[in-house]
């Protein structure tokens, strides 16, 4: 049966099925069904984490066997299977049912009309407030994850991307609040000592 494969981000999934488990404990009959794949689809394995660090997500690799994916000769890609949802609200909004829209094998439509039955109802729940200190610079944070991870094991060049971004950021925020309007942004950074503890109650 050919194969394809499917890029799902845990995070997505994270209140339906684990996908950050080691990925021989995951059921892969479960995850056909939170998936929404139609019967011709057969979820054969699940590849460890994947990551794209220009946005700051993760994937999984599934990969699927179905007569709806074409054969490619051995050795080359498999093609990339992308199934598409549809998500509304109850009146109340207090569910949301996802339906499966489409599913596109490399980039082609695979959709048969039985296929537009398949659903799930989930329970919309209440995201608290999130505390600003881990929110305020997320994308700073991002920004940094990935650059260190170009650099990882080589510890000084860490410590030397850390130093200069967490100046880049300060340059950054007196640029933003206009500190005294006078451009003398590199001299009020400069007098702020540097951080060799985080703060025992921030």
């Amino acid at each position: 049966m050919p194969q394809g494969i499917i890029q799902v981000s845990p995070v997505g999934l994270e209140d339906l099925i684990d996908l950050t488990i080691d990925p021989a404990l995951i059921d892969l009959g479960e995850l056909k069904e939170v998936l929404l794949l139609p019967d011709r689809y057969t979820v054969e394995q699940v590849k460890p984490d994947k990551f794209h660090y220009q946005d700051g997500h993760g994937y999984v690799e599934v990969i699927v066997s179905s007569p709806d994916i074409p054969e490619v000769p051995d050795g080359e890609a498999l093609p990339i299977v992308t199934p598409c949802y549809l998500s509304e609200p109850s009146e109340d909004f207090k569910t949301r049912t996802v339906s499966l829209d489409d599913i596109m094998v490399s980039a082609t439509s695979a959709l048969k009309e039985e296929d537009k039955q398949r659903k799930r109802v989930i329970e919309i729940k209440e995201i608290a407030e999130e505390d600003a200190r881990d929110t305020q610079f997320k994308g700073f944070a991002k920004l940094l994850m990935s650059e260190l991870l170009t650099h990882f094991g080589d510890f000084e060049d860490m410590e030397r991307i850390i130093a200069r971004r967490a100046y880049d950021l300060l340059v950054h925020a007196l640029n933003d609040i206009d500190y005294d309007g006078e451009g003398y942004i590199d001299s009020h950074v400069r007098k702020i000592s540097d951080l060799t503890a985080w703060p025992s109650n921030p």
